[in-house]
């Protein structure tokens, strides 16, 4: 290779500055090599030595980095050393040349660029060929050539015979180095509004190889560049880019503080001292969302979290607060079978018959219906409502689902019309754009819906307005999208048998009858909220499922890829997971140590790798017998194992069940919001008072926007609470006292050591809340109340009325448990003498007589038959098999 007068200039200019500023660390790194290959330059000492120098670097890397290996070779060494492989490394470029990967254009192709994100994926370090040396088979010469390309480049010709070939390749005398991808995703604090991450491929060589791990925070400084992409093997216009790293950095794992204003800091230390900060706090979230206070409150304190520790003996206790959700399944959120849905073409189609060809004879049977997962789905018009666009996403699954006994049709002046099921979300317009289920919507309100889209528009994105005071027929003309003012509200017997509906890829929302429709959407209000959120879904995750895996795919080449899922790349944030009963059965063991031990261990296909996932859990899940019996454990009717649901620091069930007082309540919040929303359409009342006009804002406005809440939380990290005297007797006095309860003979087991921990951590965060480094006694009845809603909850015995936490560890209480041991003494008894097993009515007959009803021991004989505990050989017959 020639070297140009330019580049004499510049090999000059690096060497002079080697001897300034690293003279020493040269001198180092040649009695290292070559187990160490690598000089790391600090950009701003390039940055003070000569700063037309550091601008070519930034221009014109390559030739840089280049001119700089010339010239480490050229410094004269006290020691006999020759650099064959050496690297230049430039590292800790400053903030403000940091580049997120959403923000990467055509216009850094070629730059040095430094990048920030998560490690997402991983493949194996294997070595990559550099310089073959080739044998020319005619007449024994040997050629060199050097590899740029992914495939192996052999010579055009002999250099001797000048033959063209055959050759071979000489892997003996041929130059190889390490090398390894990486993919990184955006970091979810860098995120705003629900924003998916961005992605980029990483390819990096020699000694930085095998440093990052999935989950890993990393900074990448290296050159942008870019590949041809090809389509049925023939190239095309567009391009792909990936970096190829010049150099790594491993960021420390604390928690990252968002920038925090001067002014923001003030507002934060002045909420902190208000008294009733921790209410503002706690109805600032989903403050669009009437009710479910507690809810809010613990979703405030797993947001704020306890403190972490580490013992003398190396172990360590979590601080992260774990909180599942328990709610009313689909049958609420289904739409009628005549109900039009709008595909990604603009045609629309009855959504009975879009579901129905779709069921097959794999169509799984739930207790009212049916459900069929689809693959490569129809796509249908959905709106992500972060980004204000109509897109098109793919159908993931559909749902039959037998019609309830109520249903509600909503007509609008418009003439458009649906028929839902009460519980049913749409899309309205109240002080800005939010989901309202039917039952709680009136007349007069505004449901947003679309134009009928004509197909030959289908590729247009459209925007929706985000002025709460820009005019319906704005909106309508600029982004097809409008509001339909409901006109009347009808309940009725439905005729028909079955309602449908369907799950959405991502957005979760479909537009049907010209109305947007949402079938899901309840956990993104703390996912935005936390600084490190990470969002996904139990049964639509990648191929690292919720955890991580070791896999195959196109990234690493058919080679072993170890990949990070929802929970490694939530460390040290939040991770929100939908329908977490639905997870992948290996999601399921990992899970187990994911929360206790908040990490994950890998050992698959020669890769063992251990991964961190210190994150709170905040998981959503339906009822698997499809609706809440009041009558029945709640631990049971969830369909996660008893060792797992024992791990959740909180449990809560969400049920919609009429309630007068607190319908009265909705309505009342409804009319406040609407009577802003008309403030925002028209010229304020100039007779009505100014406190008037603000207490209305009030109602509706939360107290800390959700910006500064975010900043808040960061804030709040750095306080670590002691608790106070008063305190710890509180808390100690609450648990002996239910301890006390378990100690009679043959009495349930209330609460263990685990609800004592659950305690603390949520007294913790509660101080936090204040900014206070002291726990006190209020903080501690705070968790304490909260704690005891969640056992009353889901650790009752519906028979006993009494606190009973072994129903989480073993999924049955100990008045189930006392039935089951009498009706396996009684099959016992009754099978002796008897080949085929007991007999089922002599068993009922049998129980009777020991004070059970026949309906309650034919539902244990169920569970004892699904534990495999009993079988039945022949009708009407039943065997121990334990």
């Amino acid at each position: 290779m020639e070297t140009s007068l330019e580049d004499i200039t510049y090999i000059d200019k690096i060497k002079e500055f080697l001897n300034k500023y690293y003279r020493k660390e040269v001198l180092n790194l040649a009695k290292s090599y070559p187990e160490n290959k690598s000089l790391r330059i600090e950009y701003s000492d390039l940055e003070k030595f000569d700063s037309d120098l550091k601008d070519k670097l930034l221009k014109d890397p390559e030739e840089v980095i280049e001119a700089a290996k010339k010239s480490i070779r050229t410094i004269d060494l006290p020691i006999d050393k020759k650099f064959d492989q050496i690297n230049f490394r430039v590292i800790n470029l400053p903030k403000e040349k940091r580049i997120l990967a959403s923000n990467i254009r055509s216009k850094h192709i070629g730059k040095l660029i430094s990048t920030e994100g998560i490690v997402r994926k991983a493949t194996e370090v294997r070595p990559k060929l550099t310089k073959a040396t080739f044998k020319c088979l005619r007449c024994g010469e040997e050629i060199e050539v050097v590899q740029n390309d992914r495939d192996l480049t052999e010579p055009n010709k002999c250099t001797s015979c000048e033959r063209k070939g055959p050759f071979n390749l000489l892997e003996e005398k041929s130059v190889f180095i390490d090398s390894q991808k990486l993919q990184i995703q955006e970091p979810p604090e860098d995120l705003r509004g629900g924003e998916q991450p961005q992605e980029l491929n990483i390819h990096i060589s020699d000694d930085i190889t095998g440093i990052a791990v999935p989950g890993n925070r990393i900074v990448l400084n290296g050159v942008l560049k870019s590949f041809q992409k090809t389509k049925n093997k023939k190239k095309t216009t567009l391009f792909d880019v990936f970096l190829e790293a010049n150099s790594i950095e491993i960021k420390e794992q604390e928690f990252k503080e968002l920038e925090i204003s001067d002014t923001e800091k003030e507002k934060i230390l002045e909420f902190s001292k208000d008294k009733n900060v921790y209410d503002k706090i706690r109805d600032s979230i989903a403050p669009s969302i009437y009710g479910y206070e507690k809810v809010k409150e613990a979703m405030a304190l797993q947001l704020f979290s306890g403190i972490p520790k580490k013992l003398p003996n190396g172990s360590r206790i979590r601080g992260d607060i774990h909180t599942l959700l328990v709610g009313d399944p689909g049958i609420g959120k289904c739409v009628s079978p005549e109900t039009k849905i709008t595909l990604g073409s603009g045609q629309q189609i009855q959504i009975l018959d879009l579901v129905e060809s779709y069921l097959d004879n794999d169509a799984k049977e739930i207790e009212d219906g049916y459900q069929q997962p689809v693959e490569n789905g129809l796509k249908v018009k959905s709106l992500n409502l972060e980004k204000k666009k109509i897109t098109e996403r793919e159908i993931n699954r559909v749902w039959k689902r037998r019609a309830p006994k109520e249903m509600v049709e909503i007509k609008t002046t418009s003439g458009k019309s649906i028929k839902v099921t009460p519980s049913h979300p749409l899309l309205i317009e109240e002080t800005g754009i939010r989901w309202k289920k039917a039952r709680h919507i009136d007349e007069g309100m505004l449901v947003k819906g679309i134009k009928p889209i004509s197909s030959k528009h289908k590729d247009r994105n459209r925007e929706i307005h985000q002025d709460p005071a820009a005019s319906s027929r704005e909106v309508l003309e600029v982004n097809q999208i409008c509001d339909y003012e409901v006109s009347e509200i009808n309940y009725f017997e439905p005729s028909f048998d079955w309602v449908y509906d369907l799950e959405i890829n991502n957005h979760h929302n479909y537009i049907t009858d010209d109305i947007f429709s949402h079938n899901s959407q309840i956990l993104r209000y703390v996912s935005n909220l936390a600084p490190r959120g990470v969002y996904a879904s139990g049964k639509n995750s990648t191929s690292a499922g919720l955890t991580a895996a070791a896999v195959r795919d196109e990234f690493g080449d058919g080679k072993w890829t170890l990949e990070a899922g929802a929970l490694v790349l939530a460390d040290k944030g939040i991770a929100t997971i939908d329908e977490i009963d639905k997870m992948d059965k290996k999601d399921r063991s990992a899970l187990h140590e994911s929360m206790e031990q908040q990490t994950i261990s890998i050992a698959k296909a020669g890769i063992t790798a251990t991964l961190q996932s210190r994150c709170a859990l905040l998981g959503a899940a339906n009822p698997k017998y499809g609706r809440f019996d009041e009558f029945e454990p709640v631990a049971e009717q969830i369909n996660l194992e008893p060792t797992l649901l024992s791990r959740f620091d909180l449990i809560f069930t969400l049920t919609d069940k009429p309630d007068e007082n607190r319908d009265k309540k909705i309505a009342d919040h409804i009319i406040t919001t609407h009577h802003k929303g008309e403030k925002t359409m028209k010229p304020i009342n100039k007779e009505k008072s100014n406190n008037e006009e603000k207490d209305t804002e009030e109602e509706i406005d939360p107290e800390i926007k959700p910006e500064l809440l975010r900043k808040f939380v960061a804030f709040s990290k750095r306080i670590v609470p002691i608790l106070t005297d008063e305190a710890k007797e509180k808390i100690k006095k609450y648990y002996l006292n239910l301890r006390e309860i378990g100690e009679e003979e043959d009495s349930p087991v209330p609460v263990t050591a685990r609800q004592l921990e659950a305690l603390i951590r949520l007294a913790e965060a509660s101080a936090r809340t204040r900014l206070s480094d002291k726990i006190t006694p209020t903080d501690a009845e705070r968790s304490i109340k909260i704690v005891r809603q969640c056992l009353e909850e889901v650790g009752m015995d519906p028979e006993t009325g009494e606190l009973d936490i072994d129903v989480l560890a073993t999924g049955t209480t100990k008045s189930q448990r006392d039935k089951i041991k009498i009706i396996r003494g009684v099959i016992d008894q009754l099978e002796k003498g008897k080949s085929k097993g007991a007999p089922i009515e002599e068993v009922l007959e049998k129980a009777s007589e020991h004070g059970l009803e026949k309906t309650e021991v034919k539902e244990s004989l169920r569970k004892l038959r699904e534990k495999g505990d009993i079988i039945e050989p022949k009708a009407g017959k039943t065997v121990r098999t334990t």
